[in-house]
């Protein structure tokens, strides 16, 4: 359990030094060391991440280019409503031979291998295509990035997750944004997703859940307070590969704990929640 309290505060500090990346912790700890059903925990995160986000994005909101994110946020939020209100309660408990479950961690071992790849990537790939301040996006970048944000949307709503590594990528190829610009913008973004899809999510939470809730958000706020400290006195880049590799490593870990039985094992598999 120390683990996870130290996983949450890795969480924090990585939405609150880049804006992206961090969220996509926040499940694998939940699962793993504090016993969480997985879909509860997708519930827990939206909520710890929405309100870790809307923190970090009111301190650099002066930089946020919100005129612009409305053509991502719009349909971004629909596809998280959609998928928290209506694909997730109506999933069956397998897909053939597979478990919900069973996909489920496929998916988030998908989504943790992009990040970490997004993370590890040097910052200047996405930052230097002749972005200016003033620089407009063309009517089917604009469409682009109106589906970009739905689909987004609907598999962020699925995982729980903020995708701020999918969505700064976006702004900046899409909508011309620098890296000044796509950090809080994306922040603002995560934050009314995850918002929506906590209020639209169909989990049934009780007071012992909203008292474990607290104790995680007191980390995980923690955390990012750190990571706004150490975004004035360190190199964001470099510390952006550090969590990059380290969301590999975790990614390796669970793939070798959910897929890879060890020998001699009895062959069960760890994640048997509802």
């Amino acid at each position: 359990m120390i683990f996870g309290y130290f996983g949450l505060l890795i969480m924090g500090a990585c939405l609150g030094l880049l804006g992206a990346g961090g969220s996509i912790l926040a499940i694998p700890i939940f699962i793993y060391f504090f016993q969480v059903p997985i879909l509860k925990s997708t519930t827990y995160s939206l909520c710890i991440v929405s309100i870790i986000a809307i923190i970090a994005f009111i301190k650099s909101r002066k930089d946020a280019a919100l005129h612009k994110a409305f053509h991502f946020a719009i349909p971004s939020v629909l596809g998280v409503f959609l998928s928290r209100s209506f694909i997730l309660p109506d999933l069956p408990d397998s897909l053939g031979p597979y478990s919900i479950n069973k996909i489920f961690i496929c998916i988030l071992l998908i989504f943790m291998y992009l990040a970490s790849y997004f993370m590890i990537r040097p910052l200047t790939i996405i930052s230097t295509s002749k972005i200016n301040d003033k620089a407009k996006p063309s009517k089917l970048e604009i469409v682009q990035v109106n589906f970009l944000g739905f689909f987004v949307g609907i598999f962020m709503g699925f995982l729980g997750s903020g995708g701020g590594f999918l969505i700064i990528p976006i702004l900046t190829l899409f909508l011309k944004l620098n890296m000044k610009q796509a950090v809080p913008t994306s922040l603002c973004i995560i934050a009314i997703n995850s918002c929506v899809g906590f209020l639209s999510d169909k989990t049934y939470l009780d007071i012992n859940d909203y008292t474990q809730l607290l104790q995680f958000l007191i980390f995980a706020f923690m955390g990012m307070v750190v990571g706004m400290l150490l975004n004035k006195k360190i190199d964001a880049s470099k510390l952006k590969t550090i969590f990059g590799w380290f969301i590999f490593i975790v990614a390796f870990f669970i793939l070798v704990k959910e897929f890879i039985p060890l020998k001699g094992s009895d062959h069960k598999q760890s994640i048997q929640h509802p």
